[in-house]
C-alpha cells in the first residue's frame, strides 16, 4: 500500500470538513465554528483529535481561535499572494491526495496598471508570465497566475518551469 493510498486519519478528513465549508463559502468570514465538543459529538470522536484540526486551519490563517469565545472564520488575506508563497503540492498532499502539476502558459509580458501600483512600480521590463493548475487526486485544486520580475530572478527567463 503507497502513501497516497493509505486511509486518511480522521483529525485529517475533519480538517478537511471543515477546510471545505469555509473555502466554499458555506461558512463565510466572521461565521463562528461548531465548539471543539459539538465537532467531536458530530464525529464520534475525541475532543482533542477535533483540537488538532482546528488547530491546523488557525495556523493556515483560515480561523481565529479565541479563549472562551470559540473560532471565527477571517476573511482571506489578498496581500498574502504577495508575501508569502505558499507551497501548493504541501497542501495537496496534506489532504491525503496525490498531487499533479500542469504549466497552461508561460510568456513574458508587462504589468497591468493595477500590478504596478501593487508592487508599488516594481518591474520596469517585461515580466515573466506563468499560469498553473495544481491537482488535487485529479480534479483542479488551484489555478495560480504567477508574475517574475526577470530583474530580480535571472534565471527565470531560461526556467521551463516543468515541475
Amino acid at each position: 500500500m503507497t502513501k497516497t493510498d493509505a486511509p486518511q486519519s480522521l483529525h485529517d478528513r475533519i480538517r478537511g470538513d471543515l477546510q471545505q465549508r469555509i473555502l466554499s463559502g458555506q461558512w463565510p468570514p466572521g461565521h463562528r465554528i461548531p465548539s471543539e465538543l459539538e465537532l467531536a459529538q458530530e464525529y464520534a470522536c475525541s475532543r482533542m483529535t477535533v483540537s488538532k484540526a482546528v488547530n491546523e486551519l488557525a495556523r493556515a490563517g483560515l480561523i481565529a481561535r479565541r479563549r472562551k469565545a470559540g473560532s471565527v472564520v477571517l476573511a482571506p488575506r489578498s496581500q498574502d499572494a504577495i508575501l508569502e508563497i505558499h507551497d501548493i503540492r504541501d497542501e495537496v498532499l496534506a489532504t491525503g491526495e496525490p498531487y499533479a502539476f500542469r504549466l497552461l502558459a508561460r510568456g513574458e509580458r508587462a504589468l497591468t496598471p493595477a500590478e504596478r501600483r501593487a508592487t508599488r512600480g516594481a518591474g520596469r521590463g517585461p515580466m515573466v508570465a506563468l499560469t498553473c493548475l495544481h491537482m488535487a487526486g485529479g480534479t483542479p485544486f488551484c489555478l495560480e497566475e504567477r508574475i517574475i520580475d526577470p530583474a530580480t530572478v535571472p534565471e527565470a527567463r531560461q526556467e521551463v518551469f516543468a515541475e
